[in-house]
């Protein structure tokens, strides 16, 4: 009698507790929001940095440090090469550095395929949107925040003639994360040498029109596979207002080096 009201009272809350899951799930998704476990999301488990040994990241259009943060958090050891062009977000960056106990450098400037001075567009309301390159007016109307601008003048400078003027360290393997608004194809031109030697790619692509001149998901995947990068997903995705999917950040993986940085 009496295991049979402990089995009826075990499956009692065995009930409850899945009928719980299936409110709390509801109630997320009515949100707009959407509960994955834990080491199904990349967020989690680090899109494999650690499987694939990474031990050096360069991380172009820094901001203030927010995904050196994530990947000093995700592989501790790791040496990290920041950039970020405006100022004062510079200081954070670099404040950010210090706070977190990061290992590496941080650089005030964009990176190019040519070292010059440009005038970069800073949406005073947004900086991590801030582009070289001209906002469009369904990126205004997407994001209200771009819509308020102003010029800044800030250096560019070509990746692979920096890391050899600054003797960076480079230790394998390598991973290069771009977030420079539009201005990916003329970055990555600019790290040929870089990107011939490294295992991992992680690029913010907007699959809508943002900025003028940028360059779209099938121009970069082509221009990566040439390097031997084969497209494995996206870390995340944003949505736009109307349910469709605005911009992703996309990794690309090189299971065979092509060569090796002297």
């Amino acid at each position: 009698m009496l295991m049979s009201s402990l089995t009826v009272m075990i499956a009692m809350i065995n009930r409850i507790f899945h009928m719980s899951k299936r409110l709390v799930r509801k109630i997320f998704n009515i949100c707009g929001q959407q509960i994955v476990p834990l080491p199904q999301h990349p967020m989690s488990n680090g899109i494999g940095l650690n499987t694939y040994g990474i031990r050096t990241v360069f991380d172009l259009g820094a901001n203030a440090g927010q995904f050196a943060t994530r990947v000093h958090n995700w592989i501790p050891n790791a040496t990290i090469y920041s950039f970020e062009p405006l100022k004062d977000v510079y200081a954070q960056l670099q404040q950010t550095f210090a706070a977190e106990g990061i290992s590496g450098r941080c650089f005030c400037c964009a990176v190019g395929d040519k070292k010059t001075e440009a005038n970069l567009l800073r949406h005073v309301q947004h900086t991590p949107s801030s582009s070289l390159l001209e906002t469009t007016t369904q990126h205004e109307a997407m994001d209200s925040r771009t819509r308020e601008q102003h010029c800044e003048a800030v250096q560019i400078e070509v990746l692979d003639d920096l890391i050899q003027a600054e003797q960076l360290c480079v230790e394998h393997e390598v991973m290069i994360k771009l977030d420079v608004q539009g201005y990916e194809l003329h970055a990555l031109k600019g790290a040929e040498l870089l990107l011939r030697s490294s295992r991992l790619v992680l690029v913010e692509i907007n699959l809508q029109q943002l900025y003028k001149g940028q360059p779209s998901f099938f121009e970069l995947t082509s221009y990566l596979n040439e390097f031997g990068f084969d497209y494995a997903g996206n870390l995340d995705q944003w949505q736009a207002r109307d349910g469709t999917v605005s911009s992703v950040d996309a990794i690309y993986y090189q299971t065979n080096r092509l060569s090796s940085l002297g």
